[in-house]
């Protein structure tokens, strides 16, 4: 998972990547000039859990009224409960990427990805089998 903090566009994101095809998923948009921060990984009992936070959302607005103050309130989310059994080299998780954001609605809102696949891996090459660069 990589998550922005740039102020290269409007909308840092949670991005899934792929170590296996090195493909980008954007999985998570923040409201405008928020940061996508504090992710954190952690098994309760025999569950997964990942966690995050969005932080500094409109922070360009004056505070001068309730909706702003309203839009500027920070987030925390979580993507669980994930059995044990599969948080390991043997399954992959795929997630279902989301568009950019474009409409002031949507640069404004946290917007997520609804759908998360627990897929079997694909088996590495032996030793001396496959590509050897």
């Amino acid at each position: 998972m990589i998550q922005e903090d740039t102020g290269r566009h409007e909308n840092n994101v949670l991005w899934a990547y792929n170590v296996d095809s090195g493909t980008l998923t954007r999985v998570l948009s923040s409201p405008r000039i928020a940061e996508v921060t504090g992710m954190w990984a952690n098994v309760i009992k025999s569950w997964g859990y990942l966690s995050l936070a969005i932080q500094h959302p409109e922070e360009d607005l004056p505070s001068t009224s309730a909706a702003n103050v309203e839009a500027q309130r920070g987030y925390m989310g979580y993507l669980g409960p994930i059995p044990n059994k599969y948080l390991n080299d043997k399954y992959t998780l795929t997630f279902t990427g989301i568009p950019a954001a474009v409409t002031p609605a949507e640069k404004s809102a946290v917007i997520a990805t609804t759908k998360v696949c627990i897929d079997k891996a694909a088996k590495p090459a032996k030793p001396g089998q496959g590509n050897s660069h």
